[in-house]
């Protein structure tokens, strides 16, 4: 939930919008995997209050989840998210769940975390700097960017796939 959320959050940086407008921050672990303390809290209350089920590592929906969750889709931050999460959703349906986290953690911020083997806030200003010019190429490689209309799946996975290269890159050099 955590890696998605936050592929969704950078694929809403990819489309221009500022990282504030996604209503929550996230910080990288030690282990270099994008955390933010909004969706854990919430993912506990769902399962406290019946909403879903928790069997690590599967989280599942219960029917009065899914009553809830009508509601909360319906809710204008969560309207401006869909967009974004159903991109990240998607990619993660085209290419494996693991291979999604594991190229995210060659994505600036996480990297640099990695690098430095901390916790540390991500999206900042330099983070950003670095993921706009690494989108900027995933445009001009598409040559078109996606219409508020159009679905997001393509660019997040080129861009995925760019990292997971930059990562048998590395491992090649070392």
């Amino acid at each position: 939930v955590q890696v998605l959320a936050y592929l969704g959050c950078l694929m809403s940086v990819y489309e221009g919008q500022l990282v504030e407008q996604w209503g929550y921050e996230f910080t990288a672990t030690r282990a270099g995997a994008p955390y933010a303390d909004e969706i854990a809290l919430s993912l506990d209350q769902l399962v406290r209050g019946g909403f879903a089920t928790a069997d690590e590592p599967v989280i599942q929906i219960s029917g009065r989840g899914r009553d809830e969750l009508r509601f909360a889709a319906t809710l204008p931050l969560n309207v401006r998210r869909q967009r974004f999460l159903d991109a990240a959703t998607a990619a993660a349906l085209a290419m494996p769940l693991p291979l999604v986290a594991d190229a995210l953690s060659f994505e600036p911020g996480l990297r640099r975390a990695l690098h430095f083997v901390r916790t540390r806030a991500l999206l900042d200003e330099a983070g950003v700097s670095l993921l706009e010019a690494q989108f900027e190429t995933v445009s001009d490689t598409l040559r078109h960017e996606p219409t508020a209309d159009e679905d997001l799946m393509i660019p997040a996975v080129v861009w995925l796939t760019y990292l997971a290269s930059e990562r048998h890159s590395s491992r090649a050099t070392v």
